[in-house]
């Protein structure tokens, strides 16, 4: 039976989130970057100061298969409760049912 998990992220799940982001850099044009990023530039976009948005890794098996960024909406005081997810996926799992799972 397969198990899927979400655990917060930590300093130790950096570079395999580097990795899947870049892979998104790279070959697609959803991130809007042109250039890979560094641990630094990834551990600032992910482990946000506002302990109102969060990241957590996606586990399946206590493998990473991707993780969830939960991030400021806008700046905007009207738009203060609201956040926005974007979920990443290591390319080698789409379309292989993972959404589906419950």
């Amino acid at each position: 039976m397969t198990t899927v998990t979400f655990e917060e992220v930590t300093e130790q799940h950096l570079p395999e989130i580097r990795e899947i982001y870049n892979y998104y850099v790279m070959n697609t044009t959803i991130s809007f970057h042109t250039e890979e990023l560094n641990l630094d530039q990834i551990k600032s976009s992910v482990m946000n100061k506002d302990t109102r948005y969060k990241t957590y890794v996606i586990l399946e098996n206590n493998q990473m298969m991707g993780y969830v960024l939960i991030t400021q909406y806008k700046s905007k005081q009207a738009y203060d409760i609201c956040g926005e997810v974007t979920i990443y996926l290591k390319p080698d799992i789409l379309g292989k049912g993972l959404g589906n799972k419950h």
